[in-house]
This record gives structure tokens, C-alpha cells and sequence, in this order.
């Protein structure tokens, strides 16, 4: 869709170049004609103008009213008898027409008038304007209706370096830092309760599983889960991941997926998950963690039941925090 426009474009701005140059070659072929045929026109006042000055008779305002100059030339010297304005080049080729006479003995007399008059010049200028006008505001509107991409600006990626320096990450296991995670989770509590969505976390740990290292199931953890910045160390044996905008039996499901991967390289039946959601709830980080160590506890416990989760019940705590 964005070659098509850009296509659509690039053919737009052909066009309207081609109507530029089309209306220029209108303006000089118009300008043209009527230099030639003023040119004819005038020839007879040219002639009349050098009968006169062959006769030496004064020359009047009259005579001279569009008269550019009057040039007698003997070889190679030439005697300016009337001149009005400097005649450039320019005014040469578009404004002025020469008329040349002979006068004896072997010289001749040129005579310079102003065929093209400054209402003539503007009044075409007029119309190259309009065209570009018109170019201009069809441009405008143009690009006013094709709809942009909006960029968004994409977030800075912090390096696992870069991390470590400022103290937010575990650089062994690759996770963020334990005492990040409060305040992390607090964060995102009060974005999901601003936005009345559910957020999810689960506590993973490694305490009883002898074929992984925590290093090794950080890394893990790391390359499964979308949002690595939400991806925390707890303790030398437990990870914490917010899964922010899911209900709890969807972090059920998305844990049981982990479980399974991990499962295909490696057993992974030693390995604990403890989870729980605010569940439309407004608490803070230390209860949510505090509830998933609970659940986590309850998972270690219980040998076929490696992932456990926590389904607090809005009504009833409410009413224990409203006693409180």
C-alpha cells in the first residue's frame, strides 16, 4: 500500500511539472506571436522615424514615445544620437525589435523600439502564477488526504551492560534486580487498576530441581517471556515475572506453555510456579508478592503440582481491608 502511494506521488508530481513547463511554453509562444506581429506593425513607424532623422528633422516626444534608442554605424564605430534606457540583452530578446536602415555613405542607422509593453509581461506572469497556485493548493491538499504512518518513537533498549552499571540487573541470570521489583510491580498495579486491567504474577523456582541452575533457567525465563524488563530475580532460587493485562487462568496457561518448552530440552518436573492476579483488587506489591510466595509454597509442597495458583476473592478482601 505505501509503494502504491508513493507511486501515486511521484506520477502527481510529473504531472504537475508538465503542466509548469506547458504553461511556460504557452506564456513564451503567446509572448512570441505578438512580438512578430507587432514587430510588422511597427516597421512603418521605424521608416518613418528614419526618414526624419535622414532629413534632419527634430524628433518630438511623440516620435519618440516608443523609441528604445537610435544608433548610427560607420564600419566599426557606432554614434548613439537617443537613447532612453540601457538596452541589455535581455530586454533585446523578450521586450525590443531593431529596425536597420541604410544611410550613405555605407553606413546604417538602427532603430531600437519596445514591442512588448510591461502590462503585456505581467499579464502573462499573471497566468504562470495562477498555475502555480493552483499547483501549489492541489499539493497541499493532496498530502492532507493520504494518510501518514504514525511513528512512534521506538523505547531505548537497555543492554544488558548498561543495566548492570545502573544497578537493575542480575548479570548472571540476565533478570532485572531484586530490589526493582516492587517498585516495577507497583508501577504496573496502578496502571492495570487506571485501566480496571488484571495483571498476573508468577514466582518460578529452581530450589528442587537439580538438573537447572538459576543462571541457566534466568536465561530461560528470558528468552520466553515477551517483556524482559518484567522478568526479576527474587532470590538466589526464584524468579518473578509480571504478566501485565491477563487473568490468572490465562498466566496458568502461559506457565504450563513455559513448563512444556522447557520439557522438550530437559525435564522440567522439578521446577515450582506459584501465581496470582489482583483480580479487579486494589493492593500493593508487598501483598501480591506475599500472595504468590504462598502459592509457590503450596506448589513445592505438593509433587503433582507444579504450577499452583492463588484466586483471591474481590468481595471477601474488600470487606477484610475495610475492617482493617
Amino acid at each position: 500500500m505505501g509503494a502504491m502511494k508513493h507511486l501515486a506521488l511521484k506520477i502527481y508530481g510529473l504531472i504537475a511539472l508538465a503542466i509548469m513547463l506547458c504553461s511556460t511554453a504557452y506564456v513564451v509562444y503567446d509572448l512570441s506571436l505578438i512580438k512578430t506581429e507587432r514587430y510588422a506593425e511597427s516597421r512603418e513607424q521605424a521608416a518613418s522615424l528614419a526618414a526624419r532623422i535622414s532629413r534632419g528633422a527634430p524628433l518630438g516626444e511623440d516620435q519618440l514615445m516608443s523609441v528604445t534608442s537610435v544608433q548610427i554605424i560607420q564600419g566599426e564605430n557606432t554614434d548613439t544620437i537617443f537613447s532612453r534606457s540601457e538596452v541589455n540583452r535581455l530586454n533585446q530578446l523578450v521586450r525590443n525589435g531593431d529596425y536597420t536602415f541604410p544611410i550613405p555613405p555605407a553606413g546604417e542607422l538602427r532603430i531600437t523600439l519596445e514591442l512588448l509593453s510591461n502590462t503585456d509581461l505581467l499579464a502573462r506572469i499573471r497566468i504562470l502564477l495562477l498555475v502555480a497556485t493552483g499547483l501549489l493548493l492541489s499539493t497541499g491538499l493532496l498530502l492532507g488526504l493520504v494518510p501518514r504512518k504514525k511513528r512512534t518513537p521506538k523505547p531505548r533498549a537497555l543492554t544488558s551492560q548498561l543495566a548492570a552499571e545502573q544497578g537493575c540487573m542480575d548479570l548472571p541470570s540476565g533478570l532485572m534486580a531484586r530490589d526493582q521489583l516492587e517498585t516495577r510491580l507497583n508501577s504496573e498495579l496502578k496502571r492495570a487498576a487506571s485501566f480496571d486491567q488484571d495483571l498476573v504474577l508468577a514466582a518460578i523456582s529452581s530450589a528442587q530441581a537439580s538438573q537447572w541452575s538459576f543462571v541457566e533457567l534466568g536465561h530461560r525465563i528470558r528468552s520466553f517471556f515477551l517483556f524482559k524488563d518484567l522478568c526479576f530475580k527474587y532470590n538466589d532460587t526464584t524468579a518473578c515475572v509480571i504478566l501485565p493485562n491477563i487473568e490468572l487462568d490465562e498466566g496458568i496457561r502461559t506457565m504450563r506453555d513455559f513448563l512444556r518448552k522447557l520439557g522438550e530440552d530437559r525435564g522440567a518436573q522439578e521446577l515450582n510456579v506459584g501465581l496470582t492476579a489482583r483480580n479487579g483488587r486494589l493492593l500493593d506489591a508487598h501483598t501480591l508478592l506475599h500472595e504468590a510466595a504462598a502459592a509457590l509454597e503450596k506448589s513445592a509442597g505438593d509433587s503433582d503440582q507444579a504450577i499452583f495458583g492463588f484466586r483471591a476473592d474481590p468481595k471477601k478482601y474488600r470487606s477484610v481491608v475495610a475492617e482493617v
